[in-house]
């Protein structure tokens, strides 16, 4: 049986911060959206389960019983209509046993969903908004070196966004990575990483250094100027 693992959880730096490493995506191009868009799950997958988690406990806190009559309610849909069309020979022989039990739990689905209406409601758009930021942000994010390395090596193998991607049809292929190649691989990037921010400080440090130097030299032809102007007078 395949273990289920954990991805790593991204840094705040690499998640949000860097506001730089955001852009709006081509709509018109939804296979390179889509790609962006699933890459970028893969990689902050940890990342969204957690503001996922919160923002679900805080409503839980302000509003419990809403949350757990929505629950109860969507559980018991789902379950009438699992005992009602899986094709499981436990619940075949249940469904020739009791004709009629498909129809009671039907009924008594029906009944707790409407009486709950709004408690299902409340539910949908607790898990519905942060799902849609969730989106918006994989959709904005560029991609990095690493989230590209992550991805091409191992897409998240074995992952809770793997097996939920899966569930919904999409197909996520990927080479499983070893864990001490893994730590290889963050400690290269790390140190390349830091070694392109000595590069881009020097650059910027220069850069400075050469915008200063044409400074002095507008200065000092300003002051030229100004005393040929005074000679002549």
């Amino acid at each position: 049986m395949t273990t289920l693992k954990l991805a790593p959880f991204r840094s705040l730096e690499d998640f949000a911060t860097d506001t730089a490493r955001f852009e709006s995506p081509e709509f018109t191009n939804t296979e390179k959206w889509g790609n962006r868009v699933l890459n970028n799950l893969l990689y902050y997958q940890t990342n969204y389960f957690l503001i996922l988690t919160i923002l679900v406990s805080i409503v839980g806190l302000v509003y419990p019983w809403c949350l757990i009559w929505g629950v109860i309610s969507v559980g018991a849909a789902f379950g009438a209509y699992i005992f009602t069309v899986h094709p499981a020979p436990t619940l075949q022989n249940l469904r020739r046993d009791y004709p009629y039990g498909s129809l009671v739990l039907i009924v008594i689905a029906a009944i707790v969903l409407f009486t709950s209406v709004w408690n299902v409601i409340g539910l949908m758009v607790t898990i519905f908004i942060p799902t849609l930021g969730c989106l918006i942000h994989a959709s904005y994010r560029l991609r990095s070196l690493k989230n590209k390395m992550f991805n091409k090596l191992d897409q998240g193998h074995n992952t809770p966004m793997v097996l939920l991607l899966q569930t919904l049809g999409l197909k996520v292929k990927g080479l499983a990575v070893p864990p001490e190649l893994r730590t290889k691989i963050d400690e290269n990037y790390e140190s390349t990483k830091h070694s392109m921010d000595e590069a881009e400080d020097e650059v910027n440090t220069t850069s400075q250094g050469v915008t200063d130097a044409l400074d002095k030299v507008r200065s000092a032809i300003s002051e030229g100027a100004d005393k040929i102007k005074e000679a002549m007078e």
